[in-house]
């Protein structure tokens, strides 16, 4: 049912706020990229419009449920809104606890085993496709370091993970076969999401990245990757390196960083890097050298905006650096020409 309630709260509030055709969905600017700079009468933020509120943006793909937090984020003070989302995600959150028990809140701690029952032809052809594009050699030690899953079924298994209906269709059998034969995997933040890579032509599979569930109705999920490391928070300061995907992010590692295992390494899986930020800001982490290992095509007026709404990011400053030969850094290491830091402040 779609609730009037919410939408003429946000109109009344935002400057740009509108319903879709149908009504269903509520279209406004989005808080964590910024949204278009072209056309600043129209918005990429969907909200559902009706309860929990899922949303998402179709420019930085950031989603999850609307929450005080974000109404904040929007710059909406209104109180009967912070009320009704906050009864809104209550529910939802009792609604995930009944439907996968307590497995849903202890899962983003869970200790995960990367280390296959058995290394097969399918599975040592996803380590040749990372250590010839990347120039490296992976260990056992790299699978577990980096979350890597090479084999879908056996990492459910290996780690008594909770017997979901995947399978449903014929159409969801041949992506789930697909997934498990011609793609590598990277475990997301919080043990949700498997974000897999096609290590064949498109034109097989029909995606390069596919974003796979765990808890498909959890979709407040931190998407975004770390190499498995504990956080240290009673350090004074900490290094913090960022990139657009997960591959970038290993070589920089192996090729920039010297395989350096004291900063904290994140890719965004995308350009929201809000999202990183407002999470580190949320541990109460304050002196961090923030290192962006920026894609080619992102200039950096987007940066700016970036360090312009978050408070980490701005008492912080953050430095941009380039591969001048390539778009990325999921390249081997004769295929990196770094350019000097760009130091924003």
């Amino acid at each position: 049912m779609v609730n009037e309630n919410l939408y003429t709260m946000l109109k009344s509030k935002l400057k740009v706020c509108y319903l879709t055709s149908k009504k269903d969905e509520i279209v406004v600017r989005c808080p964590f990229c910024g949204d278009s700079k072209k056309t600043a009468y129209k918005g990429h933020f969907y909200i559902q419009n009706k309860a929990p509120y899922k949303y998402f943006c179709q420019k930085c793909t950031s989603r999850g449920i609307l929450t005080e937090t974000v109404l904040r984020k929007l710059s909406v003070d209104d109180f009967q809104a912070y009320q009704l989302v906050k009864t809104s995600y209550t529910n939802y959150q009792k609604g995930l606890t009944k439907k996968y028990g307590k497995d849903i809140r202890s899962f983003t701690n869970k200790e995960m085993n990367f280390i296959p029952a058995q290394l097969g032809v399918a599975e040592m052809e996803k380590i040749s496709y990372l250590n010839k594009r990347l120039g490296i050699n992976i260990t056992y030690n790299d699978l577990d370091k980096f979350k890597i899953i090479l084999n879908l079924t056996d990492f459910i298994k290996t780690n008594n993970l909770p017997t979901l209906d995947f399978i449903k269709t014929p159409k969801a059998l041949d992506l789930f076969n697909k997934l498990q034969k011609y793609c590598i995997g990277f475990l997301s933040l919080d043990n949700n999401i498997i974000v897999f890579r096609s290590i064949v032509d498109e034109k097989i599979t029909g995606f390069r990245y596919f974003n796979f569930s765990l808890f498909p109705d959890a979709v407040e999920t931190k998407k975004f990757y770390t190499f498995k490391k504990k956080l240290d928070l009673s350090k004074p300061e900490h290094t913090i390196i960022m990139t657009e995907g997960i591959i970038d992010l290993i070589g920089v590692y192996n090729h920039i960083m010297g395989k350096d295992d004291n900063p904290l390494y994140i890719s965004n899986n995308g350009k929201s890097f809000m999202f990183i930020l407002d999470y580190l800001s949320g541990l109460s982490i304050m002196n961090v050298n923030i290192n962006v290992y920026s894609d080619s095509d992102v200039n950096l007026k987007f940066y700016e905006d970036v360090l312009e709404r978050n408070r980490l990011a701005k008492f912080n400053g953050m430095s941009i650096y380039y591969n001048q030969l390539e778009k990325d850094y999921g390249t081997t290491k004769d295929r990196i020409l770094l350019s000097s830091p760009i130091d924003l402040h």
